[in-house]
């Protein structure tokens, strides 16, 4: 009933645990307050475990809630971690993963966060209850990106294997992503969430259409590494970023429209302005 843990020694170090969560291996696990279900068997692993409240380990992945409250962080350790903005507090442990997760994202319409990890799964959590309600293998290790479309209704996932898939909001897999030579790093929706692009790590992207699944992306020839890409708001252009430049693509021949840099660094994220200049 009580537990009390000053300190633990750990490979001839002794460092102090303060707050702790118990992982219980039971399916009733959710419904006691403090216990979360244990995210992996380990090895020699019996009934408990225990997890810091804080992360340890180095933070990969954010993502903020539709109403702007709450922060969710994934690390390496493979939990996600969600505060409360505004007093800074834990609001919710979300364990799972067997190893680190790479990629989180929002869903703005159903409230539910996406997780993926370097073991190849997606996870999928129904908040504020910080429910795990479904999880999904892909089958490729490395979930680098996954990100749902602006309306919710979609989910695009990449991997360090050169694949990426399209998914219903709930999981459900529409289509392979394929044709990529090399790892597939990020992926973009357009803001009618009618067309999604996959980018490649060198040299490469691939626009998908949402209304048609059988149809043939249209593939766009890079000259260098892809490192992000982004629509503006009103679906006309697209910034890519390649190499240490930007470079600008009308989206309906996807002509290159111009470029800007060299940056001193390939640009990792890009955002647009609300009036699109």
């Amino acid at each position: 009933e009580n537990l009390v843990v000053p300190s633990v020694e750990i490979a001839g170090q002794t460092a102090t645990v303060e707050l702790i969560d118990l992982w219980a291996r039971s399916e009733f696990a959710g419904a006691i307050s403090g216990l979360v279900p244990t995210p992996a068997a380990l090895p020699d692993g019996s009934r408990w475990q225990m997890c810091l409240r804080h992360p340890a380990s180095r933070l990969v992945a954010l993502t903020v809630s539709p109403d702007g409250r709450f922060v969710a962080a994934g690390g390496q350790d493979g939990v996600v971690r969600v505060w409360n903005r505004e007093d800074k507090t834990l609001a919710a442990v979300l364990p799972g993963h067997e190893s680190g997760c790479l990629s989180l994202d929002w869903n703005s319409r159903t409230n539910v966060i996406v997780s993926g990890s370097v073991e190849g799964r997606l996870r999928f959590w129904q908040m504020p209850q910080g429910r795990l309600i479904r999880t999904v293998d892909t089958g490729h290790r490395g979930i680098i990106d996954a990100c749902f479309s602006p309306n919710g209704n979609f989910l695009a996932s990449t991997s360090w294997e050169s694949r990426g898939f399209l998914w219903t909001a709930a999981g459900k897999r529409l289509r392979e992503l394929s044709g990529h030579k090399t790892a597939v790093t990020r992926v973009a929706w357009s803001p009618d969430s009618r067309r999604v692009m996959s980018l490649e790590s060198r040299g490469a992207a691939r626009v998908w259409s949402v209304d048609d699944l059988r149809r043939e992306p249209v593939v766009l020839k890079l000259e260098g590494a892809v490192s992000c890409g982004q629509w503006s708001s009103d679906g006309k252009t697209v910034a890519i970023g390649v190499g240490k430049f930007i470079e600008f693509r009308e989206t309906e021949t996807w002509k290159p429209l111009f470029k800007t840099g060299p940056h001193p660094a390939p640009p990792m994220r890009l955002l647009w302005s609300d009036d699109r200049q």
